[in-house]
């Protein structure tokens, strides 16, 4: 796939969500997310005050939110503009609007990182590198924690 190929992609894919962002965003407040944020916080010692944690694709802020609740640093990071809003308004975290395809995080940086549903929006060849600055981004014995729907395709 050509580099305008695998930018279209991911184009298209932000302009889907910023078209149903509305939609979207209160559908996500009706899914069950206990398991998953029982897993990811499970791997931190209370007290959770001040481990500072990244929501990658964190889209309407759902996430964030719970996080910041429990005490955690949370910041966010999406490509829809629209979601970055949301985010911060029901969040009240930092947010920045940033493409998967342009992620630049600081190294050593997180204790964690909660990764719900992304992977899916990272071209398969570029997973491998996605993955490593992730994991590049993390302080030592930090955790990434990725989610991915079931699902074909």
């Amino acid at each position: 796939m050509k580099k305008s190929d695998e930018l279209k992609f991911e184009d298209n894919n932000i302009a889907w969500y910023e078209a149903c962002a509305d939609e979207y965003a209160t559908d996500a407040l009706t899914h069950d997310m206990s398991w998953p944020y029982r897993d990811f916080l499970s791997h931190f010692d209370a007290p959770f005050d001040g481990k500072r944690v990244l929501d990658l694709g964190c889209g309407s802020g759902r996430d964030l939110a719970h996080f910041r609740k429990r005490g955690l640093d949370a910041e966010g990071i999406d490509a829809c503009e629209a979601f970055c809003v949301k985010a911060r308004e029901l969040s009240g975290a930092k947010v920045r609007k940033m493409k998967f395809s342009e992620l630049n995080l600081e190294r050593d940086s997180y204790e964690g990182i909660f990764a719900n549903g992304v992977l899916m929006h990272v071209e398969p060849k570029d997973r491998h590198s996605f993955a490593e600055q992730l994991v590049c981004s993390l302080k030592l014995g930090g955790i990434l924690y990725f989610h991915n729907p079931r699902g074909e395709g």
